[in-house]
């Protein structure tokens, strides 16, 4: 269950202003891929 690290993750980087929309977006797509 990994919401609560990418909540914490995303906070930490947007609070830097290192972040946008589109890196969020590919954080989760690469969260949601089964990793083999």
């Amino acid at each position: 269950y990994w919401k609560p690290f990418f909540w914490s993750e995303s906070y930490l980087v947007l609070s830097t202003g290192g972040a946008t929309i589109d890196i969020i977006e590919q954080y989760i797509e690469n969260q949601s891929t089964p990793s083999e």
